[in-house]
């Protein structure tokens, strides 16, 4: 619709600049005289001049306006040419900058991904051993019939290329295991655990000082987690989740992993 209706103004505009030339042609070539209207002292002439040099110089005149009203259409087609190719090119400018930003996000998570620590936690060392109390520490012995406790600590080791802070601790002894796959951690007295502990890459060690203790030496569950910061600033937390069985004391106990795969995850 658009093409048609340009091409119907460029068709009038041309037969009005046609007629018009026209018209001053033939009254160029033709002789002029006064005419008088009814006879009166009032007198008009008719259209045009009895000057050719004249005529034709208006003739002229109108076709340098005409061809400059045309450059001036021309020019405005092409300035709107212009400005939709702009608009064009500013849109695949936006979208490529988007582009780029997009890879260079992709680019910085792979970096990330290729260079952060991994924890894996577990528990370690499950040792059943008397509790140390006042009257045996007097007599300088332990007997069978000393109250006995459970002691677990927690193995670390960082799989990743660097290294890793430890922010918080957290480790629960239960009688069953957590339930559901969204992991809960309920703050007690003295958990979480804050610390400032840092694991160097490829580092697999026991958790020292960090002990946790119960009084109930049977088999049990024990859960948490423990939260660190990589080398780029980001909060990640590493969860464990097993079921202790404490050896007689002076053994070593074993563990197995218990609960749903969301108290194991490893951020």
């Amino acid at each position: 619709m658009t093409g048609l209706r340009r091409a119907v103004l460029f068709a009038l505009f041309g037969a009005y600049l046609f007629g018009f030339c026209e018209v001053v042609y033939w009254s160029s070539i033709q002789p002029h005289h006064k005419a008088s209207i009814g006879g009166g002292p009032h007198q008009m002439w008719e259209w045009g001049h009895s000057d050719p040099a004249v005529a034709f110089f208006t003739f002229c005149l109108v076709v340098v306006g005409a061809v400059q009203a045309g450059l001036f259409l021309w020019q405005l087609k092409i300035m709107r040419a212009g400005i939709e190719d702009a608009r064009i090119t500013a849109k695949a400018a936006q979208a490529a900058a988007e582009t780029a930003k997009e890879q260079v996000a992709v680019t910085k998570m792979g970096i990330v991904d290729l260079e952060r620590a991994y924890l894996s936690i577990g528990p370690t060392e499950i040792i059943v051993d008397y509790i140390v109390t006042s009257e045996a520490r007097a007599r300088g012995y332990y007997q069978a019939s000393d109250p006995e406790e459970l002691t677990v600590h927690l193995f670390v080791h960082n799989t990743g290329r660097t290294g890793a802070t430890l922010k918080k601790i957290y480790g629960l002894f239960t009688d069953s295991p957590p339930i559901g796959d969204r992991p809960l951690y309920l703050p007690l007295s003295d958990q979480p655990t804050e610390t400032d502990l840092s694991i160097a890459a490829g580092a697999a060690s026991k958790l020292d000082p960090f002990e946790f203790k119960s009084e109930f030496i049977g088999a049990q569950f024990f859960w948490g987690y423990v939260e660190y910061k990589d080398i780029f600033k980001n909060t990640r937390v590493s969860r464990f989740c097993t079921r202790l069985e404490p050896a007689a004391r002076g053994g070593k106990g074993k563990y197995q992993i218990a609960g749903s795969d969301a108290w194991r995850e490893c951020d």
